[in-house]
């Protein structure tokens, strides 16, 4: 579990052009809330948000105005481009309390399968899990080393850490191992069925419209 010091200072003016004239001195906004106790605007450093961030820390000792508390990080709100952290919400933890939150996937090792030509698929990179709150991981780790061509790795397959339950269901695919023969073998008969299909040129007319424009000699 990654941790870090974080000095915030109280913030007066709310709402989105106060925001952003945060923002152009260097700050960024966020809320600290949690325990039924008030809601806490803040504002930090943008560098040291970076660093953070950077760093994977996940639980925050915070300091505000020489005060002490745990927090960890509910929410980051980014600009357009993913670049800049616009907003962060903290929500306040204790010893032995239990969070959920969403944590990534670190996979770990070179399958046997991949050597063997297969395609390597993974369809989930984050699981959502419940463990106390200091206890928190970086991550959940996952070794493909053993996975062969045909094979998936599920949650059900998966070693976590001690108090650390996945909240996913356990047949959640987390990684599994192709053949590209079969893939293109699937692909081939798709379009040989798509083929064989007739074409459909119009409606077929209603009963009696053949004869709608033949005359009648008596």
């Amino acid at each position: 579990m990654a941790e870090t010091a974080l000095t915030a200072q109280p913030r007066t003016a709310t709402g989105s052009r106060a925001c952003r004239q945060l923002r152009a001195q260097g700050l960024t906004p966020g809320v600290v809330y949690g325990h039924k106790e008030d809601v806490v605007a803040i504002q930090v450093a943008d560098d040291d948000i970076e660093r953070m961030i950077r760093e994977k820390h996940k639980i925050v000792d915070l300091d505000l105005n020489g005060a002490h508390e745990k927090v960890v990080i509910r929410e980051l709100a980014w600009d357009t481009y993913s670049k800049h952290v616009l907003h962060v919400d903290f929500v306040r933890v204790s010893k032995g309390e239990l969070i959920e939150v969403e944590l990534p996937i670190q996979f770990t090792g070179d399958a046997i399968g991949v050597g063997n030509g297969g395609v390597l698929e993974h369809p989930h990179m984050s699981l959502n899990i419940e463990c106390p709150a200091l206890q928190l991981p970086d991550a959940i780790t996952v070794d493909l080393s053993d996975l062969k061509i045909g094979e998936t790795i599920t949650v059900a397959d998966i070693k976590v850490p001690d108090q650390v339950r996945v909240l996913d269901e356990p047949d959640t695919p987390l990684a599994t191992i192709i053949d590209p023969a079969a893939m293109e073998a699937a692909a081939d008969a798709e379009a040989e069925a798509s083929a064989g299909e007739p074409e459909v040129i119009g409606e077929a007319p209603a009963a009696g419209e053949d004869d709608a424009d033949t005359a009648v000699v008596n």
